[in-house]
Order: C-alpha cells, then structure tokens, then sequence
C-alpha cells in the first residue's frame, strides 16, 4: 500500500481518538478455541533428540476459530523461532464481544486477537480467512492493525509490512509485541471518517452469504419478503408501494449500510404489514454504525398494522438513524416493543431535523420505560403538525419523544438570568453543579442549534452568544433562546427565555 494511505491514516487517528482501554474477560461460550504446536518444513528430523530445544527451528501454534458472528477468520496462526514448545510461550484468545473497543472497530474482519508471548524471535501472526465470507471485499483491501491498552494517543496503529497469500488465504504481518492484532476494511474504515477511499471502492455481494445483521438477530418477516435483486437496482433511492418492496429496503440497508450512504425512501401507496413480524430499519452492534441516513417521504399516505417486537434496543419503523428527515406519513395500528428506545417511527435518532406530518397511532412500550410516541431517543429533533394517539401500559402517552415525557415531570429553575443586548449577542451569569450546560436556539419555533455553553477545551463559561450563532439559518424570524442543563435524565430549561423578532 501507498506511504500516504498511511500517512492519511495516522492523521486520522490523531484527529479522532483521545483514548482508550481494554476489559479482558473469558472465552465466549459459541467460540471454541484449540491451540496446536507445530514445526515448520524445515525442521529437523523427529530423530533429532535436540529439535525441542534448538532456538533456530521456526515453529508455530495455531487457534483455531469458531466464531458465528465474525466468520470472515477460521484461524490464526503464530510462528517464531524459540527454545521448547512454543504453545507454552505464547497465549491467543479470541476477544470479539468481550473487549469492546476493539470488537466496535468499524469495518472490522473476522475476530480481534489478543496475543501474549515470551521469548519468541522474528515472531509473525497469521490469520486465515475463508474467501465465500469476504462478500465481495477484495483481498487487497486488507489493513491489518494493532491496539495495545499502554497506548492512548494512537490506539489503533496500522501495520504495513503484510503479506496476502491469495492462495493459501492467509495475511500475515509481524507480531513484535504483545498486545491486540485485528484486520478491517481499509474501505469500510476510511469512508466512516470520511476519507477519500474511491480506489478501494468494490461492489458488495451479499447474495450467497448472510449479511452480519442476518447473523446477528431475528430478522423475522424480512427475508421472506425481500427481492434482493430490486434491492440492488434501486438502492440508494428507494420508492415503496407494498410489504415486498419495503422488506427489501429494511434488508438492503440492515446488510449494506456502514453509516456514510444517504438513502431515500418514497412511500407511493397505503402499506397494510398486518400478519408481519417486522424489523426497524437501521441498527446498531457492538458500536459499528448500520444507521439509517437520509429521507422518508410518505408523500401522504399510511403504514397500516407494523409490529416490531426487539429483543435488544432501537425499534421503531427507523431503528438507529442519524440526520433523518421524515414528512407525510401515518402510522396506524402499530405495535412496537423493545429492551429500550422504542418509539413507532424511530427508536434512536440523532441529528438535529425537523419532522413535518408524522402522525402516528398504536402502542409502545419498552422493558426500561425509554418510549416515546413518534421517537424515543432523539436529538435535536423539531416536530410541525405531528400528532399522536399512543397508548403505554393501556394509558394515554403521547409524548413525542422520551425526553418530551422527562421534562413534563420536571419543575423549571430560572437560575440563569440571560439579557439581550443593543447588538442582540446575549449575556449570562455563572453558577457551579450544571452538567452539560447548553444553549437552546430556535428559529420560528424550530430548534436549529444546540450548543455548549463551556469552551470545550478549558471549561470556562462562554458568558456571551454571539448573534451569528443565532443568525445562521436566517436573521430573519422570530428567535428564541435559553439555556438548558442535563438533569435526572433530561435537558432542562434552567433560565429565563429571550425571544425577539427581526
């Protein structure tokens, strides 16, 4: 690979990361592991007494890997020059699900590896891959990377000196310390940080192998419904007329999104998914991001009957979704249950938009009570002629969003005084004990920014808003501003409200 790439990559990591640190726990249960010691073709003979003890035979050991949820590796091999049996000199495990850091790594291959070992010369790890489960990524797209706890400025750091052996399917990279050794998508990778990755680009196959939302969940209706192949011809630019054609979406975007594609979906007709198990678009794994980006446009019509039953977290018609618009659309009859955040047209969604014409009807619930009619969690996120008929429980809950539902219950303190200047920037006191003190800003009864009130860097108050931050969606309108805090829960409002109109 080119120095650049990784000159790019380095600078990313910087821009990006501030630390990191590693949980190690045992073995999962569905990973089997089995540790072998071998010698290489070029060792002695087994009547050579001495073959044990002789630092210059190359030896290796291997774990084999049973991992349902990241099949892309079936093994790894560790090989080095040392004195005895190497199996005893060296420890690997399998860390996918229990060290967290790095099993969210985006566009992670096959399982990260914790490596340990003693005494082991011109060390080398090799991890062997099974071809069927790349689905289309090429084997040049291979970037093998290190992560060890002791380092917080670059966790994870990549390696370039690798070696691909496309026949044998194996990439092997030098092992010179102990620490955590994984491979990723150098696509999938430089695309979430929004980094040219163009000449790595390779068209997904998904269609003779299981998608990882596909292994890692009950997909329930979906893939009886789905036609991959009008997924393929359609996608990103999505327009909907029945059951079949929606299935299709909610699978082309739970299989195919990494968090950067926009998607547009048109509903062209009244959709009855009555009888359905239905499944949220857009979904979240280990913090790999497979949100939902982009529009919904009902164009005025109705999603009849949707029951989402989530055993995890995020249900709703959008799951996970990150800047979404939604506009002209009903939902009636709908049922949504989940762990937590489930709302009947999002489960998550962050970013701030504005919805217009969401009207829903049906009930929510969740175990840990994170429900909300339209949206459970959300951020940021203005509603103009949404409505709600919404039940919880067998009562009435119409609040739109979970935090709709905290604040209700919370007693207002004006304890900021905020005053309007003669050049409309805006003056604060300070007090102490406020976590996450923010200023709140709308624009004709939108909210169109949310902000700090502490220089992120220092932590002193920024006692004075300038108008700019008010003006940049419009100097013209009606504006509105105050200052709100995270309290039980919830942003607050904890100051007086200064509205005026240019």
């Amino acid at each position: 690979m080119k120095k650049s790439f990784y000159a790019i990559l380095t600078l990313v990591f910087l821009l990006i990361f501030t630390g990191c640190s590693t949980a190690r726990e045992p073995a999962a249960d569905d990973t089997d592991t089995e540790v072998t010691e071998s010698e290489s073709d070029d060792s002695r003979d087994d009547e050579d007494d001495e073959s044990e003890d002789d630092e210059d035979v190359l030896k290796s050991c291997s774990l084999k890997l049973y991992n349902s949820s990241k099949p892309e590796t079936v093994e790894v091999i560790f090989s080095g020059y040392c004195e005895g049996d190497i199996a005893k000199r060296v420890d690997m495990e399998d860390i996918y699900d229990f060290d967290y850091f790095s099993s969210s790594v985006v566009g992670l291959v096959g399982s990260p590896i914790e490596v340990t070992f003693d005494n082991v010369k011109d060390a080398q790890l090799s991890f062997v891959y099974d071809p069927d489960e790349l689905r289309g990524m090429p084997e040049t797209n291979f970037l093998p990377m290190y992560h060890s706890s002791n380092n917080t400025t670059f966790p994870f750091q990549p390696i370039d000196d690798v070696e691909v052996d496309s026949v044998n399917h194996t990439v092997t990279i030098p092992a010179k310390k102990d620490g955590i050794y994984l491979l990723v998508d150098v696509y999938q990778w430089f695309t979430a940080w929004g980094v040219d990755a163009s000449e790595y680009a390779y068209d997904i196959d998904m269609s003779n192998s299981e998608s990882d939302w596909e292994r890692s969940t009950d997909t329930g209706s979906i893939m009886e419904l789905a036609d991959k192949q009008w997924a393929y011809d359609n996608a990103p630019e999505f327009h909907v007329s029945n059951a079949e054609e929606l299935a299709s979406v909610v699978y082309y975007v739970n299989a195919f999104s990494d968090g950067s594609e926009t998607y547009s979906i048109y509903i062209e007709d009244d959709i009855d998914l009555e009888g359905y198990d239905w499944k949220p678009i857009g979904w979240t794994d280990m913090g790999n991001n497979h949100c939902f980006r982009g529009l919904v446009d009902g164009k005025g019509h109705t999603i009849n009957g949707m029951r989402i039953v989530e055993q995890k977290a995020q249900a709703g018609f959008i799951g996970y979704g990150l800047f979404v618009e939604m506009k002209d659309i009903s939902f009636t009859d709908a049922l949504v249950y989940s762990e937590r955040s489930a709302g009947i047209a999002g489960g998550e969604i962050y970013g701030t938009t504005t919805w217009i014409g969401v009207n829903v009807q049906g009930e929510v619930d969740s175990r840990n009570d994170e429900c909300g009619a339209i949206i459970a969690m959300a951020s940021g996120e203005s509603f103009i002629d949404c409505s709600a008929d919404v039940k919880k429980d067998g009562e009435r809950y119409n609040y739109f969003t979970y935090d709709e539902m905290l604040k209700s219950t919370m007693k207002v303190v004006e304890t900021f005084t905020l005053t309007l200047n003669d050049d409309y920037s805006i003056s604060r006191d300070d007090f102490e004990g406020f976590s996450s003190l923010q200023w709140h800003i709308e624009l004709d009864g939108v909210q169109i920014l949310e902000r700090g009130a502490d220089d992120p860097f220092t932590g002193a108050p920024e006692l004075t808003l300038d108008p700019d931050l008010q003006w940049f969606k419009g100097k013209e309108g009606v504006h509105t501003i105050y200052l709100q805090a995270y309290q039980n829960g919830a942003y607050v409002r904890v100051s007086n409200i200064i509205t005026y109109e240019l």
